[in-house]
């Protein structure tokens, strides 16, 4: 089966099984929290739209924070993101078994958190 990864705070990557990524999309949340912004969950119904063309393809979601706070505080607040992705998807009719999900708090940020800038991202 072909994977899509949805990077919370990163990227949507289309996936096929041989591991060439294609980015799709992007999501991002507030500092310090989890609840998605409206302008995302409208991307979100293109992407369910889209795979309805591609029933073998699955969404990984993952989950990332910043490195502010500590490691628990921060592996919760990645898979409270990466939850509230997938209970959006679900809401909108995407079918559960096609969904994956992991956060990696502050093992894999997004980018660099040397800075305001790539901590924002």
């Amino acid at each position: 089966m072909n994977r899509i990864f949805f990077l919370v705070l990163l990227s949507l990557a289309l996936t096929p099984l041989s591991g060439q990524n294609f980015t799709i999309d992007t999501v991002f949340f507030g500092f310090d929290q989890y609840t998605i912004r409206a302008e995302y969950e409208e991307r979100l119904d293109t992407i369910i739209s889209a795979l309805e063309d591609y029933p073998n393809y699955y969404i990984e979601v993952f989950g990332h924070t910043d490195s502010i706070g500590t490691e628990a505080y921060n592996q919760s607040l990645s898979e409270l993101r990466a939850k509230e992705v997938v209970e959006i998807l679900v809401g909108k009719g995407l079918v559960k078994d096609r969904i994956e999900m992991k956060g990696f708090g502050t093992d894999k940020p997004a980018a660099p958190n040397t800075t305001f800038a790539g901590r924002s991202k």
